[in-house]
């Protein structure tokens, strides 16, 4: 047991001594790729940009082929008794949001009959066909199709807008437990330099009382220093603690990980920040945005349904 011990705390102090303290967009960066809040916001962003260009998937075109081989055995005919017809066809469709739709379709048949005499026995026929078609009455020239092409950019703003606050204020909340633990962490030194201080005062005073130089009651100030000081740094590390469960569930750390420390000075702007403090544009309230968007995604959806 003892060398299993020993062995841990080599390895715990062979890390610590190269540990690097975390600056918060070193954090962030960990956070946005271990913190499962993150994960699911981000495939659901995803996927709601996925779905808006998968929206005018009926607007790609469309490649069919088709085999089909036939054998005619049944009747006597002049062509023989033993007829085949072997049948390749070639097509391409495509719409377009003018409601207009284009097929092109290539067709080719070829005839074998064993017991015919040539040039009888075997031959082939071949065609090309293109057909156009132009919607005239419930997508007239194509506007049903341009206001599912609107209605659904509209409700894609909206999901995109509110899945995007919901990660802003993830953000938000990662970065509070970063300034969180890192507050706690200069409060734990802060308060054991306090608590050595009145230790050693108290020390002091103590030496003092013995030798008749100060009063009683000046120690007992002292000593009543001491413990308000221990209390609050026994407080200060019940802080800490909660503070890096918390950082901890964040960064998605195992047990066996130890805690970083952080750097709270070496602190950059991230680029969203930068481009807001560059940007000239009139802030307005996200809430007003989001049921902007949303009142404009129930009138489409609205209008699409009546023309349905």
């Amino acid at each position: 047991m003892k060398p299993v011990l020993k062995k841990y705390l080599f390895l715990t102090v062979l890390f610590s001594s190269n540990v690097h303290a975390l600056n918060l967009n070193e954090y962030m960066l960990i956070v946005k790729k271990n913190n499962k809040i993150f994960q699911g916001l981000n495939s659901s962003l995803e996927a709601t940009r996925d779905k808006l260009t998968s929206g005018d998937a009926v607007l790609s075109p469309v490649l069919s082929a088709g085999y089909s081989l036939a054998t005619d055995k049944s009747l006597p005919s002049p062509l023989g008794d033993d007829r085949k017809v072997t049948q390749y066809n070639l097509g391409v469709a495509k719409r377009f949001s003018t409601g207009t739709a284009i097929n092109l379709l290539a067709r080719t048949d070829q005839f074998e009959n064993k017991t015919a005499a040539p040039p009888a026995d075997r031959f082939a026929t071949g065609g090309l066909g293109i057909s156009l078609s132009q919607s005239l009455w419930k997508d007239f020239f194509g506007a049903g199709t341009r206001l599912r092409q609107d209605r659904e950019l509209a409700v894609n703003q909206f999901e995109s807008a509110r899945i995007d606050l919901q990660i802003r204020a993830a953000t938000f909340d990662a970065e509070s437990v970063f300034w969180d633990y890192a507050f706690a962490q200069d409060d734990l030194k802060l308060k054991k330099s306090n608590l050595e201080r009145a230790q050693r005062l108290e020390k002091w005073t103590s030496n003092r009382v013995s030798n008749g130089i100060s009063d009683r009651a000046d120690l007992m100030n002292v000593k009543a220093l001491a413990a308000v000081r221990e209390v609050q740094y026994l407080t200060a590390q019940d802080e800490i603690r909660t503070q890096e469960t918390k950082l901890r569930e964040y960064m998605g750390l195992d047990s066996l990980t130890p805690t970083p420390e952080v750097n709270e000075e070496a602190v950059l702007l991230r680029d969203e920040i930068k481009e807001a403090a560059k940007s000239k544009k009139t802030l307005i309230k996200i809430d007003s945005y989001l049921t902007s968007l949303e009142a404009k995604a129930k009138q489409f959806v609205a209008v699409h349904s009546i023309e349905d």
